[in-house]
């Protein structure tokens, strides 16, 4: 399976959302998306729209390992926008097969694994959509690419999904798509946001609230996903219809 580069060089690719070290401020940080993960209707919604199954129970898969980096998470989140409380759990995606990142987004949708061939059937679709061909190659092509092969190659069962499929998927779905991921030779982490519109301008604006998805990716060569819940109501409404 490849490896993901999760690196600096991915770290300038996505916008840096949370900072691990340093001070903290005395002003809370008001995000620009939901903290906490998409809910139930989201995900029914987004399931009709796009002929998915959805799932009623989201199976609870975790370990030593997948709580520590739960925990992480949830310091990290807390970190940023302070007086937040969260839950974080993760939940383990199998399969080591290539298709960990739409097995991930398939049980965020769909609260199920199962529907990942589709997930990458339509994210792929998605990428040959001219409105987005041209910034997803300017910003995710590497030297020697072919923009064309690289999507006949992602269309096939196995093929390691990339940050230009993640971008790709956060347009699709209309939502923000949250990866801590670990960079660089040593312990340091990186929580990146792809939003809807991160292909067109990445910051986004005090009136931005989108709907979240959180991948983990600490190991390297591995997604998984993690449900991020707060102890109180969003102070938005949450919606998928394409407004912010």
């Amino acid at each position: 399976m490849k490896k993901n580069a999760a690196d600096e060089s991915r770290a300038s690719a996505a916008e840096n959302v949370a900072a691990p070290s340093g001070p903290v401020s005395s002003t809370p940080v008001k995000p620009s998306f939901s903290v906490q993960s998409t809910g139930a209707e989201i995900q029914k919604s987004v399931c009709s729209n796009f002929n998915l199954l959805h799932h009623h129970e989201t199976p609870s898969r975790t370990c030593a390992a997948r709580q520590a980096v739960a925990r992480r998470l949830q310091k990290y989140i807390q970190h940023e926008f302070q007086n937040v409380p969260v839950e974080v759990e993760v939940i383990s995606i199998g399969g080591h097969d290539g298709n960990c990142l739409f097995r991930a987004l398939s049980q965020a949708i769909a609260r199920s694994e199962d529907q990942h061939a589709l997930i990458r059937q339509y994210v792929v679709n998605h990428m040959t959509d001219p409105h987005i061909e041209e910034p997803l190659a300017r910003q995710f092509l590497q030297p020697g690419q072919d923009y064309a092969e690289e999507l006949v190659r992602m269309a096939h069962s196995g093929e390691w999904g990339t940050d230009r499929e993640i971008a790709a998927a956060a347009h699709l779905f209309n939502c923000s798509i949250l990866c801590f991921s670990r960079y660089g030779d040593g312990n340091k982490y990186c929580l990146q946001q792809f939003t809807p519109h991160f292909l067109d301008f990445r910051v986004c604006t005090p009136e931005c609230h989108h709907d979240s998805i959180y991948l983990v990716n600490p190991w390297g060569d591995h997604y998984e996903l993690a449900i991020v819940t707060t102890a109180d109501p969003p102070n938005h409404s949450q919606h998928h219809n394409g407004e912010e």
